[in-house]
């Protein structure tokens, strides 16, 4: 039997020889530290070496690309709930578009737009549309003087258009800002010249301002790549260079606005260590790094951040933390650092996706690598309160044996009370984590008497 407190988690069993125990974990208790759960492993066959992250859909579930496999090797659409059911929706064929690196970004209409690589009529990339049951819908081909090989996902503007970056093609071939419509009208509205930046990887950030922010791989000042503004019509302007050592070089990932005029990115390289960096920009030219990547910590950041709802950023390295194959990092504004998963092949390695947000709470996203085949994985990294629940392993007619997971290095306090109404807790067993699983006996007239909970400090 199952009872329900508001603002309470309460998990009340009932046996043959037991009126009942109670696991009850308080609003207050800390959530147990994040960890990732492996949900998909990629097969070449249904999609392989995904380089995007997740887009959430109207139901919840999640919509993504792949950048090879598929039937035709090309690259896929998928969608994969949250309980890891994974369902290929299309599949690229190369005529409508090749090694899609983007992710989806969805409409207004119901659909959800992206572009691939290349693939098309020229084979500089598509810009496609695509509905949830997986009807794919070329809506116009790169060709080169408009642009060629986008990457970065669309961004949606105040017009009910989309906006976008293509790493080369354009006046300079050294990439375009674009503007494309749901019709597939596409407008070239800045190509860039080397001092403002060349060869964007990235999406576009729609600033509170109403223009947009974007990073370009390489150029500006010293050819570590920029950080620059472009409006709806097409007015580019540097905001800032990248120097190496300083502030970090050959970004890739797209930036994540923190406050009015403030963005936080990453780079893929350069810093102490020549690993990558953080910084901080601003719109007044202002570019400050916050922190190196050192390996230890994670290495080669290709990923834009994301906001949670706790006010961190949350984001991932492709190389470095505990065994070389990418991390998963919390960061604070202020750019300190927390490693919550050191990726080990098995459950997924080489992230460079932007992590989704999840219905539940918990941060969702793919890795390019790792899994059963090696091909990417889809997990979920827990960021929500995760209830401690005591389960009864066993009882005798005088003794009753209760258990509780554990995490090894994590404290934990076992604590009882006599009543839920006006509950007053005491505790009872004080453990640290060195198994996976705590036991402890307790006499049958106790357990009868007492209700129990796990609190960590």
């Amino acid at each position: 039997m199952t009872t329900r407190f508001p603002t309470r988690r309460l998990i009340v069993y009932n046996t043959a020889a037991l009126a009942f125990v109670a696991a009850f974990l308080s609003p207050c208790a800390l959530a147990q530290p994040s960890r990732l759960q492996t949900l998909v492993s990629f097969t070449n066959g249904g999609g392989a070496y995904p380089e995007a992250g997740l887009t959430r859909g109207p139901r919840g579930d999640f919509y993504g690309t792949t950048s090879r496999g598929g039937a035709g090797g090309y690259g896929t659409v998928f969608k994969v709930t949250t309980n890891g059911e994974l369902t290929t929706l299309a599949s690229s064929a190369n005529t409508n578009g090749a090694y899609p690196e983007s992710g989806l970004t969805a409409g207004t209409d119901g659909l959800f737009y992206g572009t691939t690589f290349s693939g098309g009529t020229s084979n500089y990339g598509v810009i496609f549309s695509v509905t949830t049951n997986g009807t794919l819908n070329v809506l116009a081909a790169f060709l080169g003087n408009n642009g060629a090989y986008p990457s970065g996902e669309l961004a949606g503007g105040p017009d009910g258009a989309f906006y976008g970056a293509t790493s080369a093609g354009g006046n300079y071939n050294l990439g375009t800002i674009f503007r494309v419509d749901t019709n597939g009208a596409v407008t070239t509205l800045a190509s860039f010249d080397g001092t403002n930046g060349t060869s964007p990887h990235a999406e576009l950030t729609p600033g509170s301002d109403g223009n947009f922010y974007g990073i370009a791989t390489y150029g500006g000042a010293n050819g570590d790549g920029s950080i620059f503004q472009v409006t709806t019509n097409g007015t580019l302007t540097l905001i800032a260079s990248f120097a190496d050592d300083e502030t970090g070089s050959a970004p890739l990932s797209g930036l994540t606005q923190i406050a009015d005029g403030v963005f936080i990115g990453t780079t893929s390289d350069g810093g102490g260590s020549d690993l990558g960096t953080v910084v901080r920009a601003t719109t007044d030219g202002g570019l400050t790094q916050l922190l190196s990547f050192d390996f230890t910590n994670g290495a080669f950041s290709h990923s834009a951040l994301a906001l949670g709802a706790d006010g961190n950023l949350y984001g991932t390295t492709v190389g470095g933390g505990a065994t070389g194959n990418g991390t998963v990092f919390q960061l604070t504004t202020n750019g300190e650092l927390t490693t919550l998963v050191s990726l080990a092949v098995t459950n997924g390695a080489g992230p460079v996706c932007k992590l989704a947000l999840g219905p539940d709470g918990n941060f969702y996203g793919v890795t390019s690598t790792g899994g059963s085949e090696n091909v990417g994985t889809v997990f979920r990294l827990l960021i929500a309160p995760q209830p401690i629940v005591i389960q009864v392993v066993s009882f005798s007619p005088t003794n009753v044996v209760l258990s509780f997971p554990m995490v090894a290095g994590q404290s934990y306090t076992l604590q009882e009370s006599a009543s839920l109404t006006d509950p007053v807790w005491s505790d009872d067993t004080n453990v640290t984590g060195d198994a996976s699983l705590f036991q402890i006996n307790i006499p049958v007239s106790h357990v009868l008497t007492r209700f129990f909970r796990v609190r960590e400090p």
